[in-house]
């Protein structure tokens, strides 16, 4: 038998050792199949097949255009608004400090009595929340509610429902102006006239950049007046701002129309010559340029227009061609912008965004000459 040692040595050779002589200066292969040292060159990469996703819904997402249309209503200021103090009241309501939560505002209330609930009621409400300027006084929310009538219970009970006045309630909720009004101030000849006229032309460039605004969106204010301006106090040379409130009488102009026929009118003494005509009497947008003629004249004087005279005899000298005059020491390029601003022919007066410009300029010179 054979042993273990009769049978070939099963160790593996050394590759140079065992190197024979036919395979000297032949290329050596590896056990791949390709030379020795040789650069392999990359596989050629497959990708895989794109995977398809469904269309993503952006509505689902929150942020799209569509989903605002899902935004949920505010709730209405009687929930969560808290009356304070009344601080005005006028023909067309009364004006309160209020508390919504922790912060201040200012809460109007109308009321109106008829006999179904009128269309206009919410109307300034709805405009003014509309309305974003920084020389507008802003509104935050608005909602109506009914009234109850005052009288006994059982005898209310009694009366046809269709021959009853019902009473609706607007509340209107604003930014507080804790400065009061621009009326207030001329009034305590708070204007300072010392060093130029820098203040009044500031306050007249706010006024009628609020008014260019309203005018570009189609909005006759129809009764800007001293009262009707807010102040608001901001860190600036003069401590405060403008801001033109109550949209009462606004009115909306119809796309490509110029003017309303109406019967209700704003306050006598900031009204133009041509709203006293017995015919053809329209609302304009040139009704704001006059009115603000007028309260540049009591800015530069610190006095009210037709002082001590009764609505009816201002409406008479008004329309027999009663005009307002400046002192001669108001700068002439105010003066001249006064002139146009309250010219009797409608035609003649400059639209707000001329006024605008023309008091800029002005702005800009006041605090060149002051540097």
């Amino acid at each position: 038998s054979q042993t273990m040692s009769d049978l070939p040595s099963m160790t593996a050779p050394s590759p140079i050792a065992t190197r024979s002589k036919s395979t000297l200066g032949q290329p050596q292969v590896s056990t791949l199949g390709q030379p020795l040292g040789a650069t392999r060159s990359p596989a050629p990469l497959e990708f895989p097949a794109p995977l398809e996703l469904p269309l993503k819904d952006t509505r689902a997402a929150g942020n799209s255009i569509e989903s605002l249309d899902h935004l949920a209503p505010p709730r209405p200021p009687f929930e969560d608004v808290e009356m304070i103090c009344l601080v005005g009241r006028g023909s067309f309501g009364r004006v309160y400090r209020a508390r919504w939560d922790i912060s201040t505002v200012a809460l109007k209330v109308v009321e109106h009595f008829e006999e179904a609930k009128p269309s206009i009621m919410a109307f300034e409400g709805k405009l003014s929340s509309s309305l974003a300027h920084p020389n507008l006084v802003q509104t935050f929310k608005y909602s109506v509610r009914d009234l109850v009538p005052a009288g006994d219970d059982a005898d209310r009970k009694q009366q046809d429902d269709s021959s009853m006045l019902r009473g609706f309630e607007l509340w209107i909720v604003q930014e507080w102006c804790g400065l009061g009004t621009l009326s207030s101030k001329i009034s305590k000849k708070e204007l300072h006239y010392h060093g130029g006229y820098g203040e009044v032309i500031e306050v007249c460039a706010e006024i009628a950049s609020a008014a260019h605004y309203l005018h570009g969106r189609g909005i006759i204010h129809g009764d800007l007046t001293a009262s009707n301006i807010l102040l608001v106090e901001r860190r600036c040379p003069k401590g405060y701002t403008c801001k033109v409130s109550d949209f009462g009488l606004a009115r909306v102009l119809d796309s490509g129309a110029s003017g309303i026929n109406t019967a209700t009118m704003g306050t006598v003494t900031y009204m133009p010559p041509e709203l006293f005509q017995l015919e053809g009497c329209a609302l304009t947008k040139k009704v704001d340029v006059y009115a603000f003629g007028v309260i540049l004249w009591q800015l530069c004087t610190s006095s009210t227009p037709f002082e001590g005279l009764q609505p009816t005899q201002v409406v008479v000298m008004v329309a027999q061609g009663a005009t307002l005059e400046l002192p001669d020491t108001v700068p002439k390029q105010l003066a001249r912008i006064f002139a146009t601003s309250v010219a009797r022919k409608p035609s003649d007066r400059p639209p707000f965004e001329r006024i605008v410009h023309d008091l800029l300029k002005m702005a800009n010179l006041e605090k060149h000459q002051a540097s």
